[in-house]
């Protein structure tokens, strides 16, 4: 889809990669805004969670409430460091907190506790993990490893987002596959930082006016700045000519760069 403020933010990007395309965010916006919007895309349906958001016992409801704003979930892994890696606590849903006045009450109050959950180990095959959950009936399965460490988490409704949409485009960890684009200018370096965070999978290159000095010297510098996000197994040069020099092939040309393949789109 167009990388257009009035065509491409994650509702568009979502609804595209679910139905076997690909979005591509815009870039007339704050960097901030953007990455947040990708990390949103790549959040929305997975397999594995490999980054579940986790707090600790310590936090409160108001944290909660909190990443169902950022996240828009509040199904939460509470482990004793509040990071993936400490030690499983419990889980807190929105059904623990749906009819809590005191925003100010400690997760470790409401939460579902360790001994009450159903896990896997880690280890476990997606297909497996998902025939657990589908039996537990519980909404999340968190992975965890011998020392009952929190590694992972699975979602039910991302169960049903799978059945639902089997033609979705998707990466090799089950999330939404999406692009981002960003200017040929110096400052969008950074911008370029906090998509490849976020875990953007495409990103286009925008050139208004090709003959200028940007537009040839940018795509050659991206891939130095990423290597291993466009691939340097190639020289790009040789690749695609238009990495070492300008030429003129309309008024309104994107640059792409995927999988270390370049292209140009029309």
């Amino acid at each position: 889809s167009s990388p257009m403020d009035t065509v491409t933010e994650r509702r568009m990007a979502i609804a595209m990669a679910l139905m076997g395309g690909l979005g591509i965010i815009h870039h007339n916006c704050t960097p901030e805004f953007q990455a947040d919007e990708v990390r949103k895309v790549k959040k929305f349906e997975q397999g594995f969670i490999l980054d579940p958001v986790v707090l600790s016992s310590h936090h409160t409801i108001s944290d909660v409430k909190k990443v169902k704003e950022v996240y828009g979930f509040s199904g939460v892994a509470i482990t004793d460091s509040g990071e993936l890696g400490g030690k499983l606590l419990g889980m807190v849903t929105s059904r623990d907190i749906d009819f809590v006045e005191d925003f100010g009450q400690h997760i470790s109050e409401v939460m579902t506790p360790r001994e009450k959950l159903v896990t896997a180990k880690h280890g476990t095959s997606l297909s497996e993990a998902n025939r657990i959950l589908q039996a537990s009936k519980k909404g999340k399965l968190p992975i965890v490893n011998e020392e009952d460490e929190l590694v992972g988490l699975i979602s039910r409704t991302d169960l049903k987002k799978n059945r639902e949409y089997p033609f979705a485009s998707k990466d090799h960890n089950k999330q939404l596959l999406v692009g981002a684009a960003i200017s040929t200018h110096d400052k969008d370096k950074a911008r370029l930082e906090l998509l490849v965070q976020a875990g953007v999978d495409v990103v286009i290159l925008v050139c208004v006016a090709l003959l200028s000095s940007s537009c040839s010297s940018r795509p050659r510098a991206s891939l130095g700045y990423f290597p291993s996000c466009f691939g340097t197994s190639w020289s790009p040069v040789e690749r695609c000519p238009w990495l070492g020099r300008a030429s003129y092939t309309g008024p309104n040309t994107s640059h792409s760069v995927s999988h270390g393949y370049p292209r140009t789109l029309r």
